[in-house]
């Protein structure tokens, strides 16, 4: 049974284009047997190039990508997400916005990095 995740990755590339469904389906198989996620198979046996993968995401997520190279992060806001939490969900703040100017709590803002 597919993962959330590559169910996701899945449908955003077949919708951008970026994968024919006979590759989708043979690579859904395989990673069923081998436990692996899709985006890793993808990117391991260069079926997609990463930036097809991020593209694709980006538009079914609806989030920005973001070049870290040239973006300036606050050091407030990396120290607002506690380094295990980034780690272990592979994500990297770099901006916030206040809800209400009476909340506390930071809304994230979603970005897909380079």
């Amino acid at each position: 049974m597919p993962r959330p995740a590559d169910k996701t990755l899945a449908e955003a590339l077949l919708a951008k284009g970026a994968l024919a469904s006979s590759l989708l389906d043979e690579a859904m198989k395989k990673i069923d047997v081998t436990g692996e996620n899709l985006r890793d198979y993808l990117l391991h046996h260069r079926i997609v190039p990463e930036a097809s993968i991020l593209e694709a995401l980006s538009g079914a997520l609806g989030c920005p990508i973001m070049d870290l190279r040239n973006t300036p992060i606050d050091k407030a806001i990396l120290d607002s997400v506690p380094v295990r939490f980034a780690s272990y969900y592979k994500i990297m703040p770099v901006s916030y916005t206040h809800l209400r100017a009476h909340e506390t709590v930071l809304d994230l803002v979603c970005r897909l990095l380079l």
